[in-house]
C-alpha cells in the first residue's frame, strides 16, 4: 500500500509540474505577443510622427541651401554714388571804377545790354564816343550820354523809355543798337548807322564805304573796354 501511494503522489506530482511547465509556456507566449504589439504600436507611432515632421509648412518661406537653387547670372549690384550738383552763377552786376559812369548807371547799362543782347563793351564805346560819357551832352539837336535824337523820342516813350532822363537815355541807345544790329546783322554798318542815321549811312555804303572812322573808332574802343570788364 505504501508504494502505490508514493507511486501516486509522484504521478500526481509529475502531472502538476506538467501543468506549471505549459501554463508558464502560455504565460511567456503571451507576453512575448503583447511586447510585439507593443513594438509595433510604438514603430508606428514613430513613423507617423516623423513623416509629419517632414511635412513642408506653409507659413515658413522654403530655405535656399543648394547651389542650383542660387542665381548666379543675377545682375551685380552697383554702388551708387551721389554727387552734389552746384550751380555756378555768373554774378549778375560788376562794377568798375575804371568806367567813367556811377555804379547805379552801370548796372543800368548792363542790365539793358543784357534785356536787348548787345555787347555791353560795345554799348560803353559807343557812350565814349558819342559824348566821352557825358550826361548832360548836348550837341544842339542829339542829347544825353547815348546822343539820342529828339526824333527818335515818340516811338521810345511808347516802350516806356524816357530818354531825356539818364537811365532812359542809356537804354535808348542800347535799345537802337539793338535795333540796328539785328536788322543789318553786321556791327560796322549798325554803329554807322547808329552815328549818321539809316539814311546818311546808305550814301556812304552806295559809295562803297562799309566802314566809316566813327565806327572803327568805337570798334577799337570795344576791344579796351572789353579788356576793363573782363579784369
Amino acid at each position: 500500500m505504501t508504494i502505490l501511494k508514493i507511486v501516486r503522489n509522484l504521478n500526481s506530482g509529475s502531472k502538476a509540474e506538467t501543468g506549471r511547465l505549459i501554463l508558464m509556456r502560455k504565460n511567456k507566449t503571451i507576453i512575448l505577443l503583447f511586447a510585439v504589439v507593443v513594438l509595433a504600436i510604438a514603430t508606428l507611432f514613430i513613423t507617423c510622427n516623423r513623416a509629419e515632421s517632414q511635412q513642408p509648412n506653409d507659413e515658413t518661406q522654403p530655405v535656399v541651401t543648394t547651389e542650383a537653387a542660387i542665381n548666379y547670372n543675377a545682375a551685380p549690384v552697383q554702388a551708387v554714388s551721389f554727387t552734389e550738383v552746384v550751380e555756378v552763377t555768373e554774378p549778375e552786376f560788376t562794377y568798375s571804377e575804371r568806367i567813367p559812369l556811377s555804379c547805379s548807371l552801370q548796372e543800368v547799362m548792363q542790365q539793358a545790354c543784357k534785356d536787348y543782347g548787345v555787347p555791353y563793351a560795345l554799348a560803353l564805346a559807343v557812350a565814349e564816343c558819342e559824348s566821352c560819357f557825358d550826361l548832360e551832352a548836348d550837341s544842339g539837336i542829339c542829347w544825353g550820354v547815348m546822343q539820342i535824337n529828339p526824333c527818335n523820342y515818340p516811338r521810345l516813350r511808347e516802350l516806356g523809355i524816357e530818354p531825356t532822363e539818364y537811365e532812359g537815355n542809356i537804354v535808348a541807345g542800347v535799345f537802337m543798337l539793338s535795333e540796328l544790329l539785328n536788322k543789318y546783322g553786321d556791327t560796322s554798318k549798325a554803329l554807322m548807322a547808329y552815328n549818321c542815321g539809316e539814311t546818311g549811312a546808305r550814301r556812304l555804303w552806295d559809295q562803297g564805304y562799309e566802314t566809316s572812322a566813327y565806327s572803327r573808332k568805337v570798334m577799337t574802343q570795344s576791344d579796351y573796354w572789353q579788356q576793363i570788364i573782363q579784369n
